[in-house]
Parts: structure tokens; C-alpha cells; sequence
């Protein structure tokens, strides 16, 4: 079916975002809303406390359990009312409540769809279960890879198996006139499907791992769903790996968020990783906002891509930012946000430092830690037999008012000392006018920042003491870096920037539509 083209005017373009990780769905709609675009977000079957706008918008005061699963109602949200354009809750239930669509039109796939399901969540606990393995132990076994692999091949056979006997029983369940009905609609689906199993051949030709309808076919009752709501709109962001869903739909243009997503996922040789690369390859446009995976997008042969800085607002940083004049001018305060995964973000190594700092330094230091990631329990155990545990105070995640007072009473932040490029920490920091120490490298990130940011460029033990130690002991330094730092987050990091690069790429690719190119 040929698509209707889209209005010029942007404020009449309906756009939905899909998927809410960190909020960045949230965050990117609320900033188009400000323009006066039609923007909603569809955050479907995750409820994670960094993936809602009482995270972002609320003075939260008090206990909201589980962080998986908060109850707001246990906490004081001030006057905060959460927008309706944010749309959370089970896909199927959004799709019956909210968008009015009827789902119960698919019965040939209801044995075989559960089942499917139940396949995707073991497969993706598979995956957690082997990441968790590696960054635990930090490298794998020599056995690790070829059992994993032989345990996916088995599962697979059998999910195959019993997907095929479930479809084949349903068949005899159903009235003729339906199942004649659902076979034709079926075929002109199922030509798309393989039409997309030959385009990822010719994506990447050089991959061993090809795309099949085994892996397709786990994807397709949600996917059916998302054809349905993505009528309702002109255009569709999807975030992390949801742009599958605008591609198992048929849904054009669409646009690709990757927030981190393509360093890795779409190299797996997994269903998940093959659809994330071909969604990647397929979209009308990329945003990029870890400048390190310019790389991977050109292994994954992107064309048209955007380097894009994270959204990050200042209106808490605004009401907080007299914070650091209320504390004791005596005490050098380290903030450090970031989560505790040794693999994956190296914060032992600020553990391991610390000590030598805080005999080295000529005021008070305290250090503030979250009780967030994997290795919490191995970082306390660290700062137990360091004997730093009178310097240290541990803190529950913060929402985003309480994450801007502490970056603005903090005198430096402490972000992650592994990749080589930022992504929303540093940039909140240096909006707080304080200096940032990472593991920044400015060759990698060039293309997207043209001017070196000044961070504290740090990698080892040695290079973080010796940073730390010049910064706690020089206040002038502190301040020369936070002024820079300001100046510039303003420049290359600031809201206005990140809703000019969208509302620009928007027009392109909407404006192509109406072209017919």
C-alpha cells in the first residue's frame, strides 16, 4: 500500500516514540511538546524507575519500593501530574484502552504466539545470563562460548518444533472462512518476511549468521500490535532496539535512537542482534549519541546519520544551583553517579585510589557512591578492607532533582573510566559548572563535538590520583573547569542544540517522503 505523504508543516505531524530506557523517549518528546510538536511516548511493558517522568519531573520525597516496579502512590510527587501523552502499561492493553484497536483478530497465532513469548524471555534471560557471566569474571572460559552456542542451537530446534505443532493444531480449531481469511493476509505478511531474510543477506553478505523466520517469528504478535498504533502516526522513533518493530511492521520513515545500542547488540549472533542490525540499516535516519559507535555504524553500513548529544535539561540545575555555597566550605565532596559494574564501567579503580587521595589531601573528603549495578556488594566489600568506609556515604539512585542538588553541592564528579566517549553524566556535570573526570578520548569523538570538552582525561590508578589530588588541593583549577565546562555544554551540549538537530532531520526526511524519493 502506498503511504499517504505527510504534511510540510511539522507542528501537524503526529510522532510516537517507542521505548523509554533512561528516558531519553520522555525527555526528546517533552522538548518537540515545548516546540508545539505532537509528540507521545509508548514505554510498553517496562516500569523501571529511570524509564518514568516522575524520575525526571517530580520532587519525589519517600520510598517507592522496588526499583523495577515503584508505587508512586507511597511518596509525595508534590504537585506533579503525570502528562497523558506518556503512554505506559502492556502493549496489549495500550492497544484495547488507549488506541482503541481490536487484537483479538489473530487466533491462528494465539498457541504459538504464548509459546513464542515465553521463547523470546528465556532467550533474552540466556543472553543476561552470559553477560552477567562475563562481567563477573571479567573474561570467559574456554568452554563458555561453544556450550552457550550448542544450548542455543537446541532451544531453537525445539522452539522451532513446537511453534510449527502449535500453528499446525490451531488450524484445525478455527472456522474454514476465518483460516482462509488469515492464510491470505498471512501471505502477503509472510512476503514481506522474507523479503527482509534476502535484504539482510545483501546487507551483510560477509556474516556467517543469517536472519530467518525462526527468528521473525517470536516478534510478530507485538509486531502485528505496533502496525496497528503506528497508522495513528506520521512518524515513529524507536528507541535502543525497538526500531524492529517499525521494521516488522512496515512502517516508513522511521527513525533509529541508539543510545549505546549498536556498540554490541547488533554484532550477536542472535535473532535479537540480526533484527537490530537490519532495523539499524533499514531506518530512514539514525540518531547517534555515543560518538564512539561511529564506528560500528559503518560496519553496519548506516547512511544517514546524525550525531546527536543526549537530552539533558537544566531546570533542575536552575533551583539548585546556589547548592555548593550551603555546604561545609572545610569538606571536598566527590560525587560519583555512576553505576557499579567493574566490566563494563571500571569504578574499582576509583575504589583503589581513594585511599592514597585522602592522605594526600589537605581537607576533609567524602565520597558519594550510589547503590546501583551488579558490584555494589564487592564495592562495599573493597571499601571495607581499603578502610575508607568513614569517607564514604552510599546512597539510593537518584531522581533527577536529587542527581542535579548533588552535582551542583559536589565539587567534582567522578564519571565512567572505560569508553572513550561521553554519555549523559559528563555533560550534566560540566553543566553544573564542575570539573568531570573519565576516560574522554577527543580523537574518537571529533565528528560529533568539533571542540575539545574540557574534561579531566583519566584511565589508571596513577592518572586518577594525581588528577584528583591537583583538583581537591587547587580551588582556583576546580573553578577554571567549571567555567569552561559551562561554556561548553552551552555550545555543543545544550537543549536548544539537541531540538535543533531534530527538528533539521525531521524536515529532511519527511520532506523526502513528499519528494517520492
Amino acid at each position: 500500500m502506498k503511504n499517504t505523504a505527510p504534511p510540510k508543516n511539522l507542528k501537524k505531524i503526529k510522532i510516537l516514540h517507542v521505548g523509554n530506557i533512561a528516558n531519553n523517549a520522555y525527555l526528546s518528546a517533552k522538548l518537540l511538546r515545548q516546540q508545539g510538536l505532537q509528540a507521545d511516548v509508548l514505554c510498553y511493558d517496562y516500569y523501571h524507575i529511570m524509564g518514568t517522568p516522575e524520575w525526571e519531573d517530580a520532587e519525589i520525597k519517600g520510598d517507592w519500593g522496588n526499583d523495577f516496579n515503584p508505587d508512586w502512590s507511597k511518596v509525595d510527587l508534590g504537585n506533579f501530574k503525570r502528562p497523558d501523552w506518556f503512554i505506559q502499561g502492556p502493549l496489549e492493553t495500550i492497544a484495547r484502552n488507549h488506541f482503541k484497536i481490536e487484537i483479538a483478530n489473530y487466533p491462528m497465532d494465539f498457541g504459538a504466539t504464548f509459546f513464542a513469548k515465553i521463547a523470546t524471555l528465556i532467550s533474552v534471560g540466556q543472553s543476561l545470563a552470559y553477560k552477567f557471566y562475563l562481567r563477573r569474571f571479567h573474561r570467559p572460559k574456554k568452554f563458555s562460548l561453544p556450550v552457550f552456542s550448542f544450548l542455543g542451537k537446541i532451544f531453537g530446534l525445539i522452539t522451532g518444533l513446537l511453534i510449527r505443532y502449535l500453528t499446525w493444531a490451531q488450524k484445525q480449531l478455527i472456522p474454514q472462512k476465518m483460516r482462509i481469511l488469515e492464510e491470505a493476509r498471512k501471505k502477503e505478511e509472510y512476503a514481506y518476511y522474507r523479503q527482509l531474510i534476502k535484504d539482510f543477506r545483501q546487507a551483510f553478505p560477509e556474516r556467517k549468521d543469517k536472519l530467518t523466520m525462526r527468528d521473525i517469528y517470536p516478534y510478530l504478535y507485538r509486531a502485528r500490535i505496533f502496525k496497528e498504533i503506528f497508522k495513528k502516526y506520521d512518524l515513529v522513533q524507536g528507541y535502543a532496539t525497538d526500531p524492529i518493530y517499525a521494521l516488522l511492521a512496515n512502517k516508513h520513515p522511521y527513525v533509529a535512537f541508539e543510545h549505546g545500542t549498536i556498540r554490541d547488540i547488533p554484532f550477536e549472533k542472535s535473532a535479537l542482534g540480526r533484527l537490530t542490525a537490519l532495523a539499524y540499516r533499514k531506518a530512514d535516519l539514525v540518531f547517534i549519541t555515543n560518538a564512539d559507535n561511529l564506528l560500528a555504524a559503518k560496519k553496519l553500513g548506516l547512511k544517514n546519520i546524525v550525531p546527536l548529544p543526549h537530552p539533558v535539561l537544566d531546570n533542575w540545575h536552575k533551583k539548585y544551583q546556589k547548592a555548593n555555597q550551603s555546604k561545609n566550605q572545610s569538606e571536598i565532596i566527590l560525587f560519583c553517579p555512576v553505576r557499579h559494574d567493574f566490566a563494563v564501567k571500571k569504578t574499582d579503580l576509583y575504589l583503589r585510589t581513594l585511599p592514597k587521595v585522602v592522605k594526600k589531601t589537605q581537607k576533609a573528603l567524602k565520597i558519594i557512591f550510589l547503590e546501583w549495578g551488579m558490584d555494589v556488594a564487592e564495592s562495599k566489600k573493597m571499601i571495607q578492607n581499603l578502610g575508607i568506609e568513614k569517607n564514604v556515604e552510599w546512597r539510593r539512585p537518584m531522581p533527577r532533582w536529587e542527581l542535579a542538588y548533588w552535582m551542583e553541592k559536589a565539587d567534582i564528579i567522578l564519571d565512567q573510566l572505560l569508553l572513550p566517549a561521553m554519555g549523559a553524566t559528563a555533560p550534566e556535570a560540566m553543566l553544573a559548572g564542575k570539573p568531570v573526570l573519565m576516560s574522554y578520548r577527543h580523537n574518537v569523538c571529533q565528528w560529533m563535538y568539533p571542540d575539545e570538552p574540557p574534561i579531566v582525561k583519566v584511565s589508571n590508578p596513577q592518572d586518577i590520583a594525581r588528577e584528583l589530588i591537583k583538583l581537591i588541593n587547587n580551588p582556583s583549577l576546580r573553578i577554571k573547569h567549571g567555567k569552561a565546562g559551562k561554556k561548553w555544554f552551552r555550545k555543543f551540549h545544550s537543549s536548544n542544540l539537541f531540538i535543533k538537530k531534530v527538528l533539521v532531520s525531521y524536515k529532511k526526511i519527511l520532506e523526502i517522503k513528499d519528494s517520492g524519493q
